[in-house]
Order: C-alpha cells, then structure tokens, then sequence
C-alpha cells in the first residue's frame, strides 16, 4: 500500500481496479503494467478507468 501512495495513488482505489482483472489475466501473464509504478505512468487512462470503477471522479482519487 506504501507503493500505491508514493506513487500518488489512492490506495483502495486501485485495488478496487487491479483485483477484479487479475483472475482474468492468462496463467503466466506478465502483471507489471498493474503494478502502482506503472500504473501511475499511465494516470490519463488508469484515473478515467479507476473512477467509473468506483464510482467517484478523479479529482477523489487524490
């Protein structure tokens, strides 16, 4: 969770999006573009998603 939040993410907010894909994901898949660092690369595409998973605009995620 330290991870998620220097990365200037919200913590339960991104759990809330990475743990529904990840039973989804192929046996050996590689999961490192669902990792807080490399999520927060992508913040324009990562906050659009994270905030209709939640429910809450991106504004909250901060």
């Amino acid at each position: 969770m330290e991870t998620t939040k220097g990365n200037g993410l919200e913590p339960y907010a991104w759990l809330r999006y990475v743990l529904p894909r990840v039973p989804q994901l192929p046996k050996g898949a590689n999961v490192e573009h669902l990792l807080p660092m490399n999520r927060a690369q992508s913040q324009g595409g990562f906050f659009g998603t994270i905030g209709k998973v939640a429910g809450i605009g991106a504004a909250a995620l901060f």
